[in-house]
């Protein structure tokens, strides 16, 4: 009867069908949130089945906040959350005492869209999901039909209450204090209708806000206000043991008693999207072989076959990862938490430090020197630096680069000498860094110098320690790829660095 009333709204049929639990929850008004005028029929039902389909009241233990692994805090809030939604519905508190929004920010492919259909189905509650792409993306993109179609979900929210509302990569929204002067009226204008929304003026109760993104440092100040996305939860790359039960909850029955833990030892920085891809590859080679899967169909996703090429480029990995991990350890014992070196889902590795909430003029040249290490190892080891080193947004160089230019320019940090005034300039972002060091010739010399020194800091802390270097390269080499904080050749590297050993 649904695919036959949505069929009336779309003045088609629908050529998919709505899951027979969503429809015994679906609710007249579910259908009217569901349907936009000149969207065919299967659209209607797939909006359906999201408003209405993590309510419904079949569901799976798996599905629900208490499995999900690799964002403890994220969970323990929606955990809380979810109790106090309970005794909100029974009304033993007021909506005034629960938390309302939240920001989820990590990486891509780390889970966030999980968590909030995850929150949803804990809660037994409706998710409204949309972005603000998706708002505009409706007809032309005009600023008039962007802010109707957000203020269409709002109301979508507010009709399904108590409800789920997840906003997806919201850091598009951007910052006012970057907007591009061309497009400054309309940004600002889209801007500043999330923001009315969001203080709910129009009456927001039972709707909590769940919205994630990369990139939070985008973001403006005024989205993260109190009473707005206030509360803001990193969601981080899973360790080895979340990677781990993620993949024994992907696997189902598949390779009981498999050492998973051993498995994805050499693949620390993969995400949780990772191990879908793992498992349904594996999958696959065992189906075309036409035999049940084994461990090694599993382990030729996790660990592909090295030839001399790659090889080569896990040598030069391991020299890159070890120079950050000694340079970390020589400056700060005890702070490196992972080194990796994974010839997969991360080509070229990564090296986590622990996090340093402040800084100071010191602290920045410390961080600096850790991100240069890298590349100074290569040059020591293997005579010059690769591209690696450098590229994109997220390489070494772009980070020292970022951090030098916003130490001088938002921090107030900048080196002993003083090239630049002591004012706030605001926080740049990645866009922002090759306009303002191509015209702010002062701005770029002193960056430059900053890099320079913290450079040649590092590559005589290589070279008095190549040693140390060596035995981190190989046990990165001889071991999987990966260590974690207090394992042995890295405390062992670590120790003997300085002194000559």
């Amino acid at each position: 009867m649904i695919a036959e009333a949505a069929e009336v709204l779309a003045g088609a049929p629908a050529t998919e069908e709505l899951p027979e639990a969503v429809a015994r929850a679906t609710l007249p008004q579910h259908l009217l949130m569901a349907w936009r005028s000149g969207i065919p029929a299967s659209e209607v039902l797939r909006r359906l089945n999201r408003i209405v389909g993590s309510g419904t009241p079949e569901v799976d233990p798996g599905d629900r906040l208490e499995s999900l692994l690799g964002m403890d805090e994220a969970r323990a809030w929606g955990l809380a959350v979810a109790r106090d939604l309970t005794d909100y519905r029974a009304g033993r508190i007021r909506w005034a005492d629960m938390d309302k929004a939240v920001l989820l920010a990590g990486p891509p492919g780390t889970g966030k869209t999980t968590f909030a259909k995850r929150l949803a189905t804990t809660c037994d509650i409706p998710l409204v999901i949309s972005s603000p792409q998706e708002w505009q993306g409706d007809r032309d993109g005009h600023l008039g039909h962007a802010l109707g179609a957000m203020q269409r979900t709002f109301r979508e929210a507010r009709a399904a209450a108590p409800c789920i509302l997840f906003l997806d990569e919201i850091d598009g929204m951007g910052d006012r204090a970057r907007f591009d002067e061309r497009h400054r009226d309309y940004s600002t204008t889209y801007l500043n209708g999330l923001l009315e929304q969001l203080d709910g003026l129009q009456g927001r109760e039972g709707v909590i806000v769940v919205a994630a993104c990369n990139h939070p440092d985008r973001l403006d100040p005024a989205l993260k206000r109190p009473g707005r996305l206030d509360r803001v939860l990193g969601i981080p790359l899973p360790d080895e043991r979340a990677l781990a039960g993620i993949l024994r909850q992907r696997l189902g029955d598949d390779l009981p008693g498999a050492d998973l833990l051993h498995a994805v030892g050499s693949a620390v920085g993969a995400t949780g999207a990772n191990v879908e891809l793992w498992v349904r590859s594996a999958r696959r080679r065992a189906r075309h072989a036409d035999r049940p899967m084994i461990l090694d169909d599993l382990l030729a996703e996790i660990r592909p076959k090295e030839d001399d090429m790659a090889r080569h480029f896990r040598h030069r990995a391991a020299v890159h990862e070890a120079g950050h991990a000694l340079v970390g350890s020589l400056e700060q014992p005890g702070s490196v938490l992972r080194v990796s070196i994974v010839a997969g889902p991360i080509m070229g590795g990564f090296t986590e430090h622990r996090h340093e909430p402040l800084l100071t003029r010191e602290m920045v040249g410390r961080q600096l020197r850790r991100l240069l290490a890298g590349r100074v190892a290569e040059e020591v080891v293997l005579g010059e630096a690769s591209s690696g080193a450098g590229g994109s947004a997220n390489s070494d160089l772009a980070k020292a680069t970022m951090l030098a230019v916003s130490a001088i320019s938002a921090l107030g940090l900048g080196t002993a000498r003083g090239g630049q005034p002591l004012v706030w300039r605001g926080q740049p972002s990645p866009e922002d860094m090759r306009l303002l060091l191509a015209h702010e010739p002062a701005l770029e010399a002193e960056v430059a110098a900053m890099l320079e020194e913290a450079h040649l800091q590092a590559r005589a802390m290589i070279e008095a320690n190549r040693p140390a270097l060596q035995r981190i390269v190989r046990a990165l080499l001889e071991q999987g790829g990966r260590h974690s904080r207090g394992s042995r050749p890295l405390r062992r590297a670590a120790a003997s660095a300085g002194t000559g050993a």
